[in-house]
């Protein structure tokens, strides 16, 4: 074979493999094989694995070699989330790895118990999915963000907290004997 054939034996492989690197994701998406058949949720304390696969929005055809970024940013644009990442695990697997928002306290709303964040926000949390031993505050964020200091400081003193308010620019506390 001549330097001239070979240069255009290589050229044409290039073009191949170029054309195939470019559109193989898309005629691969299209396969019924690498449809979306299974999401697995990482992480998630709070969170029930089917709330998370409905707020992914997912639809019947979805594939894994979809763009995860969309995915990515329903992920983590579900209530009480606070970091997401999607991966795509072959042939047919998703898996959401999730940082919940940690609750600090509870608060009442008429007759229900509702979870806090640390800066005084109601989560969409279930407390009673998740047994927590948390304080009774008020949803004020600077009641919240005392409490979270002290949890991260001292856990015993945190567990002794029975309940939180703010007065007049203080915060008070009282704690179990």
């Amino acid at each position: 074979m001549t330097w001239r054939r070979r240069g255009i034996v290589a050229a044409i492989v290039g073009i191949c493999v170029a054309a195939g690197v470019s559109a193989g994701p898309r005629l691969v998406r299209r396969l019924p094989f690498f449809r979306v058949r299974a999401i697995e949720v990482v992480g998630a304390r709070y969170l029930t694995d089917s709330a998370v696969a409905v707020q992914l929005h997912l639809g019947a055809h979805a594939s894994v070699f979809d763009p995860l970024a969309r995915v990515t940013m329903a992920a983590q644009a579900i209530p009480g989330v606070v970091h997401a990442r999607v991966e795509r695990r072959l042939p047919g697997t998703l898996t959401v790895t999730l940082v919940e928002a940690t609750p600090v306290a509870l608060t009442s709303a008429g007759d229900r118990l509702l979870l806090l964040d640390s800066r005084g926000r109601v989560l969409p949390f279930d407390p009673a999915r998740v047994p927590v031993s948390l304080p009774l505050a008020t949803a004020d964020a600077a009641v919240a963000g005392v409490l979270s200091r002290v949890g991260a400081a001292d856990t015993t003193f945190f567990q002794m907290i029975e309940s939180a308010r703010s007065e007049e620019r203080r915060v008070g506390k009282e704690c179990r004997s």
